[in-house]
């Protein structure tokens, strides 16, 4: 006989616990959880509630690895984000989503690598917890050859 159970976790997940009774070889019980809030855990592992999202996020920041905020076209710039809370110290566990304002001048990877396509500026930002990042601001500027110099003095 299998007998089925659900209940509520503290992370508001669905918990289904599956008993085995009086069947030969069937193992014992299992909890298999089930996250009812997109975001709150894998819910793949046996026995484990899913993790609650981030709580007490007040800002999110984002910042350069290194460098200048003005790149020319095909170069890349590194950028990452934190999570703060109100008393400005980073909160872990937090996932973020990157956006460029016009991806044709720069766009921007999931791991906020930004890589320069052409001429002009964008906006771009770091999502996370329900909180958006102030704009960076990102120019991308043509590398432009020099003429050659005027010939010198003969010699």
């Amino acid at each position: 006989m299998i007998r089925l159970s659900v209940s509520r976790s503290l992370a508001q997940a669905a918990v289904i616990t599956v008993l085995c009774v009086a069947a030969a070889g069937c193992g014992g019980g299992r909890e298999y959880v089930l996250p009812t809030t997109p975001g709150t855990g894998n819910g793949t592992t046996p026995g484990t509630p899913p993790g609650p999202a981030p709580t007490g996020v007040a800002k999110i920041q984002v910042s350069l690895a290194s460098g200048s905020t003005s790149i020319s076209v095909g170069e890349t710039l590194q950028l990452s984000a934190v999570a703060l809370d109100a008393q400005g110290k980073q909160v872990s566990g937090v996932a973020f989503t990157w956006q460029s304002s016009d991806p044709s001048i720069a766009e921007v990877s999931a791991t906020g690598l930004v890589r320069a396509k052409e001429l002009g500026a964008v906006q771009v930002t770091a999502s996370g917890a329900g909180k958006t990042s102030d704009p960076l601001t990102i120019t991308v500027k043509v590398e432009e050859e020099l003429p050659p110099g005027p010939p010198g003095p003969p010699g």
